[in-house]
């Protein structure tokens, strides 16, 4: 993938031409193995990696570069270029939708785009949002489980008020709820 990804760039410089670098995660691949098996993961390996072909055409390039890494070089486009091909062919949301069964599976990947800059390589770029896209997954993830811990601490059972309150004889006691007054406490 790279040494074809280093031929294209070369001669896009030659030409003067931009090659833009589109890296694509899905993160929830394991786990979706783990609910519904390999098939399901291999038929959204096998729809992302051909809706990623239609994007690069004849004349880019696409391929599975890791487990839940999927990668796009796409010749004579710039970003805004980039973007608005993915944009089209996953939609605006950018998702991935397949059958399992009974069940309608739809995938969100995270995804990053670059145009090559002078004096980089194609591997240089796309390590560069590799390393993008698994800051910002952790960072998520780091969210997460704030919002995981902040939902298990408000869901503790708290100690409940009595329904009458007074503090000493001759008070008038006063319930919690409504806040009505009641007859004073006697004196014992």
């Amino acid at each position: 993938f790279f040494k074809l990804g280093e031929t294209m760039l070369r001669r896009g410089r030659d030409a003067g031409q931009p090659l833009s670098v589109v890296v694509f995660e899905l993160h929830d691949l394991p786990e979706l193995e783990s609910v519904f098996g390999r098939r399901v993961v291999r038929r959204v390996g096998t729809q992302t990696l051909d809706t990623l072909k239609r994007v690069a055409g004849r004349k880019g390039l696409a391929g599975r570069t890791g487990p839940t890494t999927f990668a796009v070089l796409l010749p004579r486009m710039r970003v805004d270029g980039a973007l608005a091909a993915i944009h089209a062919a996953f939609g605006r949301t950018c998702s991935i939708e397949v059958e399992a069964g009974d069940e309608d599976i739809v995938l969100v990947p995270d995804f990053r785009v670059q145009a090559v800059r002078e004096g980089c390589t194609v591997q240089a770029e796309y390590d560069s949002l590799r390393s993008e896209l698994a800051k910002a997954h952790e960072r998520r993830q780091r969210h997460l489980q704030y919002l995981e811990r902040e939902r298990a601490s408000h869901s503790k059972p708290m100690q409940l008020a009595p329904e009458w309150t007074a503090t000493r004889p001759g008070d008038f006691a006063r319930n919690v709820v409504s806040g009505d007054l009641h007859a004073p406490v006697p004196a014992t």
